[in-house]
């Protein structure tokens, strides 16, 4: 897979991915506006002329500014949580945009029954005092 870094300049190798790669729409950049505001008036009615449209002469300069988040698609890679022994049942309902839209998940972790298990066959039915010492 092959993606953009963040300063957006070189693309960026992945040979190996663990999990859902999902995309997610991220700000990244602001969009700024300034707004430089000009009046306008009417000249008063004379009778031989028509009233003009003239520039308002503002002892004051008038600006406004404003701004607008940019957004950019980035691709992420969620890894939901397994067990080391037991069971994992995973869904995930994701909607045409390929973003995650539903998620169901149910872990039944038996990493400490498993380990016990393991260590009562190791050290024998009495447990560790059953060893003998040399």
């Amino acid at each position: 897979m092959v993606t953009r870094d963040e300063s957006n300049q070189v693309w960026e190798r992945h040979n190996c991915l663990n999990g859902i790669p999902i995309t997610l729409k991220v700000p990244t950049h602001v969009k700024l506006y300034a707004f430089h505001k000009h009046y306008l008036g009417l000249t008063p009615a004379k009778e031989n002329e028509k009233q003009r449209v003239v520039p308002v002469d503002l002892d004051v300069v008038v600006r406004d500014f404003a701004y607008e988040l940019m957004y950019t698609d980035k691709v992420f890679v969620v890894d939901f949580a397994r067990p080391a022994a037991g069971s994992s049942k995973l869904g995930v309902n994701m909607t045409e945009e390929q973003y995650i839209d539903d998620i169901q998940h149910k872990i039944v972790d038996e990493s400490i029954e498993d380990v016990t298990g393991l260590l009562g066959a190791f050290t024998g039915p009495k447990g560790v005092t059953a060893i003998p010492k040399t």
